[in-house]
């Protein structure tokens, strides 16, 4: 199991995994956007995150029909309520 782009979904790693294989759990946070938060309606390349804060949003979890769909986070991603990035 290589959890590669090409991988089937249940070979991937999770981001947990990910994570630790990585050993970045005392760098990696996940932040949930509630409603009403300035981030809204900006789009990840609006928001300038890194530039403001030095955060990297590595990707964006949204809950999608009883799951939470999660995709790389782009320039034109825009921020809904209840994302997780």
């Amino acid at each position: 199991m290589d959890g590669g782009p090409g991988a089937d979904a249940q070979d991937r790693l999770s981001v947990d995994d990910l994570v630790k294989v990585y050993a970045i759990d005392d760098q990696f946070l996940q932040l949930r956007i509630e409603s009403g938060s300035p981030l809204l309606p900006q789009t990840l390349g609006q928001a300038l995150l890194q530039c403001r804060f030095g955060v990297i949003v590595v990707a964006v979890s949204r809950p999608s029909r009883g799951n939470a769909a999660v995709k790389p986070a782009l320039v034109q991603t825009k921020y809904r309520a209840g994302d997780t990035l």
